[in-house]
Parts: C-alpha cells; sequence; structure tokens
C-alpha cells in the first residue's frame, strides 16, 4: 500500500505529488511572521537612536532618548507590517508554491471566483460594518485608552495617517487574507474546517490584540471578518472575494469614523 501521510498526495500522469504543508508548516509561517514583525520595528527604532546619537554628538551632548514620537511610530508600523508580510509570502511560496492555485481547503486559492463571490462580499461587508458601528454606539470606546499604534495612527494627521491608511487599505486586506485564510487556514486544515476555522480566527484576533485589548467589544468584528472571510473563501473557493471584504470594511470604518 503506498503511504499517503499527512498532507501528501502521490504523483500520477495527471496529478503531481502536492508539498507537505501542514499544522507545522503553519506554525513556523506565523512564528516567522511574529518575528519578522518584531525585527521590522526593531530595525526602525535602532536607526531612530542611531540618528539621535549622531545629533547629540554632533552637538556635543550626552545622547537621550526621548519618547518615540508619531512619526516614528509611522515608520515601525510600515517597517513592522512589510518585513511580516514579506515572510508570509515567501515562506508560501517556497513551501506551498503548487497549492497557489488550489481552490480546496488544502490550497491557498489565489484563484477566479464566480460573480456571486464579490456580490456576497459586498452584502457582508454591510453587515460587518453596521456590526461594528452599532457596537461602538452601544459600547462607546474610551479614545485615551486606545494606545495601540495603528489606533494612535488613525487618529493622527499627514504621513501618520497616510500610513494607516496605506496599511488598512492597500496592505492588509490582500496580505493578511493570503496569509491568514489562505496558507495558514490550508495548513491547519488538516484538523479538519471546524478546528482550522477556530485556529485561524484565534490566531488572527490574536495578532489585533494590541489595537482591541483596551476596547474588548472590537474584538468581535475582527473575529467576524476572519469567519466571514474563511466563509467566502471556501464558499467560492477563492481568495479574492475575502480580499475586496476585507478592503471594503477597513474602507467603511475610515469613511465612517
Amino acid at each position: 500500500m503506498p503511504d499517503l501521510s499527512l498532507n501528501q498526495v502521490p504523483a500520477t500522469d495527471a496529478a503531481p505529488a502536492l508539498p507537505v504543508f501542514g499544522p507545522w508548516q503553519g506554525l513556523w509561517l506565523i512564528g516567522g511572521y511574529l518575528l519578522a514583525s518584531i525585527m521590522g520595528a526593531l530595525l526602525v527604532r535602532m536607526a531612530w537612536g542611531f540618528e539621535i546619537g549622531i545629533q547629540a554628538g554632533i552637538q556635543g551632548k550626552a545622547p537621550v532618548i526621548p519618547k518615540p514620537g508619531i512619526d516614528v511610530m509611522a515608520w515601525t508600523a510600515m517597517m513592522s507590517t512589510l518585513c511580516a508580510s514579506a515572510w508570509g509570502v515567501l515562506f508560501t511560496w517556497q513551501k506551498a508554491k503548487p497549492l497557489l492555485h488550489i481552490g480546496e481547503a488544502q490550497g491557498i486559492g489565489l484563484r477566479r471566483s464566480a460573480i456571486q463571490g464579490y456580490v456576497s462580499a459586498v452584502i457582508l461587508a454591510v453587515v460587518l460594518t453596521a456590526v461594528g458601528l452599532s457596537l461602538e454606539k452601544l459600547f462607546p470606546p474610551d479614545v485615551a485608552k486606545l494606545t495601540g499604534p495603528l489606533e494612535q495612527l488613525a487618529r493622527g494627521h499627514g504621513w501618520p495617517q497616510a500610513v494607516y491608511m496605506l496599511i488598512a487599505l492597500c496592505i492588509a486586506p490582500p496580505l493578511e487574507e493570503f496569509i491568514f485564510r489562505g496558507a495558514l487556514y490550508a495548513a491547519l486544515s488538516r484538523f479538519g474546517m471546524i478546528a482550522a476555522t477556530l485556529l485561524t480566527t484565534l490566531v488572527f484576533m490574536l495578532f489585533h490584540m494590541a489595537d482591541k485589548i483596551h476596547y474588548l467589544p472590537g474584538f468581535i468584528p475582527v473575529g467576524l471578518l476572519s469567519l466571514f472571510t474563511i466563509y467566502l473563501r471556501l464558499r467560492y473557493r477563492s481568495l479574492w472575494p475575502a480580499i475586496v471584504l476585507h478592503f471594503l470594511y477597513n474602507a467603511a470604518l475610515i469613511l465612517l469614523t
């Protein structure tokens, strides 16, 4: 009997063997994603500290590291997001390239979707936006406690706010869907669809903890976003409706709040 081990399909003339891409690879994906995010932030802080040291040396003073301003926070958020996203894309490309265009749960889902998928994405975006706004009306957040990096950038002006919009509209929708609902879900699908859905949603919520920890109702839209995008990913066997939903939801929040 052939060895049909976890996440492995035997090669035939019609279907070549698919790579092993399971929970262990999912752990490497998310662990590297977190580490790359931290490294990106550290690079900015190191460069900022080096600049302060140079300026202090020119002035003949002892360097004093002040509290980072919102401009430094913007550079930190940008570099952290780009480094984490680069790791996720490169790791998936290296370990699961043959799965990119497979629509089933064990694939990544970078394939065309039926038009109904985009219609569903618009409807779910409206529902999700209504839920988020309703929660803010019922449980108004204390703005002074919203100290997460993206929360502060959203309330900033100029460059910091531009960074926030760039991340929220151009980077997060395609790359977070690719990494979480694409690669991570594919890796965890070996546990079954329910377990993969719950684990992917939990990990996605944890990565938003810095911005939601002081406003717990904010975790509800984040969790629903994950559930809705997983539904679209599986229902239409494509990541594109999920990306559209993520973009529309973020855009609606920016426009309405």
